[in-house]
């Protein structure tokens, strides 16, 4: 992150890191991505068993879309068709690095979204390995959606191709450095330890702005510094210093 000299008002400059009660109801949104994707998913495949013809399938948009009931052994888009136990081993692996580790350490609201997305397309593809014939782990995934020149593909890995698109997204607005905060230092922080300084200011914790520090992502007039030094010092320069650092905002 680069740093800045000006003396405007602190601004948000990216979306922030959510805490709190924010973070909660957004993991409650992810969770409701996820429910209601695989239940999606799933209503839409047992229609598509129950009456689409595969060897007549209905068209629309000028022969744009078809219908076209397909039962897929492989990977998401009908790919890897001879390794289906192995596909299901590791999309259980990837379920398990979701919900087990990404998932709760994401702080941003629409990396959990992105997360309910796989969530809901990897649940999705994976009920039907373990629920569906020929047997658990080998289970045919109903594929229905056809498009010219293309795979056929379910609800499932729509999910997980949109999450990929919005995790880009979600990337390209955070980056270079991730989500910032450009504040003035007050006059009542002055002569403060940095870190116990940018944690008032934020309202992060002051271990995690300590880590922030010692990864080089806390500058302070755009040069790294350590957690003992202390912004506005000497009292008189206290209103042109300016802090840049991961969080919220001024409280």
């Amino acid at each position: 992150m680069s740093g800045l000299s000006s003396d405007r008002p602190a601004a948000q400059e990216s979306p922030a890191s959510l805490e709190g009660a924010r973070l909660r109801s957004w993991r409650i949104v992810m969770v409701l991505i996820a429910v209601c994707g695989l239940a999606l998913d799933q209503i839409v495949k047992a229609l598509a068993a129950a009456r689409l013809d595969p060897y007549d399938p209905p068209s629309f948009l000028g022969g744009l879309l078809k219908l076209q009931l397909l039962r897929n052994s492989g990977a998401a888009f009908s790919m890897g068709s001879s390794a289906t136990v192995v596909i299901s081993l590791f999309g259980l692996a990837v379920l398990a690095v979701v919900i087990g580790y990404i998932a709760p350490r994401a702080r941003h609201r629409w990396t959990l979204v992105a997360c309910g997305m796989v969530l809901a397309g990897i649940s999705g593809n994976l009920t039907d390995r373990l629920f569906r014939a020929p047997g658990p782990l080998r289970g045919e995934v109903v594929d229905m959606f056809a498009l010219p020149h293309f795979a056929v593909f379910n609800v499932a890995d729509m999910f997980i191709t949109g999450a990929a698109v919005l995790g880009r997204g979600d990337d390209a607005v955070r980056q270079p450095g991730g989500p910032v905060s450009v504040l003035l230092v007050p006059e009542g922080l002055d002569g403060a330890r940095l870190d116990a300084a940018a944690a008032r200011m934020t309202g992060v914790s002051r271990s995690r702005i300590g880590e922030l520090i010692d990864q080089g992502k806390v500058l302070l007039e755009g040069r790294p510094v350590g957690r003992a030094c202390r912004p506005g010092w000497p009292p008189a320069r206290c209103s042109r210093w300016i802090c840049r650092c991961p969080g919220r905002g001024p409280r």
